[in-house]
């Protein structure tokens, strides 16, 4: 990755579904050359939805998306959640998890 801090809004809306090659886990992206950051999800609210929500996308293989502007800058960013998802590397786990 490019080493840059993954920057999204306090909330963001998840407001489509796409099967579009690009939006799986699995396919090559590199960001230092065309602008993809990746990030983990993880659920702090203590209602553990997250892992249903990753079988819904599993169980239809659709990648789900959300829209928003950067802050910082005057351009427009989406947010993929893949139904594929790498796996997290141990290094990388909060505390506790």
């Amino acid at each position: 990755g490019s080493g840059q801090q993954l920057s999204l809004p306090f909330e963001v809306v998840l407001d489509g579904y796409t099967r579009e090659p690009w939006s799986s886990g699995g396919a090559k992206h590199n960001s230092d050359t065309n602008g993809w950051k990746s990030g983990y999800l993880l659920s702090t609210d203590g209602r553990n939805r997250l892992p249903g929500f990753l079988k819904y996308l599993r169980d239809r293989k659709k990648a789900c998306i959300a829209k928003f502007n950067v802050s910082t800058a005057s351009t427009k960013a989406i947010l993929v959640v893949p139904f594929d998802p790498p796996p997290i590397p141990p290094n990388q786990l909060p505390a506790g998890a």
